[in-house]
């Protein structure tokens, strides 16, 4: 007779050993009834620890919004000074890409072994039984590895208000994360890396808009 519990202790642990990262791209409806006088400043600066394929994503990048704003916008370098009476956006890209990660599962199983033992005697002044019940604890360990990646996309922004008496910089971040399982490798790394993006990419159109929106409205 046996009496089994489990027990499931989940360790994480994470290794950067492996990264990928991709080139991104930004689509959306061409803004063909923006008309700006004065068309919005963009620079880009590429600050990732790995600088892989930085012309690369910089070039998608620009022509991906050329393609929605047209001569709406234009490009400068990162650390050119803006004009007066401009509006500037500058985006420190940060991340874009995704890490290999592993989940360790250890599952530690416990079985009671209940061994019983009788015996029986007869002599002549009756019979006599007797049990001996013997309970032994035993303990059995297992692991399993499970691996994912991290999606990451990061950009720091700062928009530079030259348009207005008062001219400010506005400094703000834009985030977000995927997590796929390891079920296809590489491009389970590149999936998460590619959603990561889109969710920021999508913020990054939402700010454009909003600010092209504004400059309309002062002309």
């Amino acid at each position: 007779m046996k009496k089994t519990g489990i027990l499931i202790l989940i360790v994480l642990t994470y290794s950067c050993q492996t990264y990928r990262t991709i080139v991104p791209t930004i689509s959306g409806t061409p803004r063909h009834e923006l008309k700006l006088k004065q068309p919005i400043i963009i620079a880009f600066k590429d600050s990732r620890q790995d600088t892989e394929n930085s012309m690369q994503i910089i070039e998608s990048l620009k022509s991906g919004l050329k393609i929605i704003y047209g001569e709406n916008i234009t490009f400068q370098s990162y650390f050119d000074k803006t004009e007066d009476n401009r509006v500037a956006l500058k985006i420190n890209i940060k991340e874009i890409g995704s890490k290999f990660g592993i989940r360790s599962i250890q599952y530690q199983t416990f079985h009671n072994q209940i061994t019983a033992v009788s015996s029986n005697v007869t002599t002549y002044w009756g019979s006599a039984v007797s049990t001996a019940i013997v309970s032994q604890p035993v303990i059995q360990n297992y692991y399993v590895a499970q691996g994912y990646w991290v999606g990451t996309s990061y950009l720091e922004i700062a928009l530079v208000d030259n348009l207005h008496s008062v001219k400010n910089i506005y400094e703000f971040p834009f985030a977000a994360e995927d997590i796929q399982n390891n079920t296809w490798g590489y491009k389970s790394g590149s999936i998460a890396a590619k959603n990561s993006w889109n969710k920021v990419s999508s913020h990054l159109l939402d700010l454009i808009d909003s600010i092209a929106m504004k400059i309309n409205e002062s002309d």
